[in-house]
């Protein structure tokens, strides 16, 4: 076996293995681990897109074969956000992320499969910075449950970079397609998909916007809000984060012209429907606030009421 091949089982198999381990030991919370997940999504994902768009660009290129997605390698990308990414969140709480990003730096110029020039390392410097030192704030603010807004914020580029290219970009690689339908659209077709999108678009972002200014909490199920949230666009309709997401997956589907991603969509609203539970945290809150079953029998799932619920009226008609 080559020695970057050693390399590269190394870096995924260690970190792998050691998470799992403190995993088995329990000694973290819901909520710490949620922190170290987030850490390894939003890392993974940006390294993936930018080292993605750096190959594209010509900026970068490695001299490198196996598994990859549009020429850069995916076991190097995992096994560096659970290094940098869980592992640093999990271990390095009290050390600056600035100086974790200076590591992950030199720890790339030091055995990474791209060839050296100045722009090289200024990209990889540039990507250091974007995918470690927010991942590792994101992580440490979860955990703390603090910063909520700063959550909210953070919580969303990761979710939408997820929907919006790591999952069509499996699907058009995995059938042999590209970003080819929506680069060679005409910008009267761009300007009709962006008015078709901003529906889905604004129903998932007032719902980030309650749940963080209301209930300060995100739409993640191990950080939900932490009081009953039924204003805003909760007046009219209980689940309108998933609304817009499968909304806007069949919208975008169409935007790429890919039936294949257009038909996550169904998919995501039969998830939705049978993981309710987890999907809206509706668990916690129903333990902690008596109105939630009220709301739920009030407000339907995914049909829009057409008359907006207030909840202290309804709280005072009960009386």
């Amino acid at each position: 076996m080559k020695q970057l091949d050693i390399y590269r089982a190394v870096i995924v198999l260690l970190p792998a293995a050691w998470i799992v381990f403190q995993f088995v030991q329990d000694k973290f919370s819901a909520r710490q681990w949620s922190g170290y997940l987030f850490a390894y999504i939003w890392q993974f994902q940006f390294r993936l897109m930018l080292f993605a768009a750096a190959v594209e660009l010509g900026w970068l290129q490695f001299n490198i074969s196996g598994l990859t997605l549009y020429s850069v390698p995916i076991d190097i990308m995992l096994g560096s956000s659970l290094l940098f990414g869980t592992i640093a969140a999990m271990h390095l709480s009290r050390i600056s992320p600035l100086f974790i990003a200076i590591i992950d730096l030199l720890w790339a110029l030091s055995w990474l499969p791209i060839e050296p020039s100045t722009l090289s390392m200024s990209i990889l410097a540039i990507i250091s910075l974007v995918v470690v030192v927010p991942a590792l704030y994101l992580a440490r603010w979860t955990a703390l449950d603090k910063h909520i807004y700063a959550r909210a914020s953070l919580q969303p580029i990761m979710w939408a970079i997820t929907l919006a290219w790591i999952l069509p970009s499996m699907i058009l690689t995995n059938i042999g397609q590209d970003w080819s339908g929506l680069t060679n659209s005409e910008n009267w077709q761009l300007l009709l998909m962006a008015a078709i999108l901003l529906l889905p678009l604004l129903l998932i972002i007032s719902a980030l916007y309650e749940f963080a200014v209301r209930g300060n909490g995100t739409g993640f199920p191990y950080d939900p809000p932490k009081v009953l949230v039924a204003t805003g666009v909760y007046r009219y309709v209980s689940n309108p984060m998933q609304i817009g997401i499968v909304l806007f997956m069949a919208g975008w589907g169409i935007a790429i012209g890919s039936l294949e991603v257009a038909m996550t969509s169904p998919v995501a609203l039969m998830l939705f429907i049978v993981f309710k539970d987890v999907c809206n945290g509706s668990c916690q809150i129903g333990q902690q606030d008596k109105n939630w079953i009220r709301y739920q029998s009030q407000v339907r799932k995914w049909w829009p009421r057409m008359k907006g619920f207030n909840l202290v009226s309804f709280q005072l008609n009960k009386l």
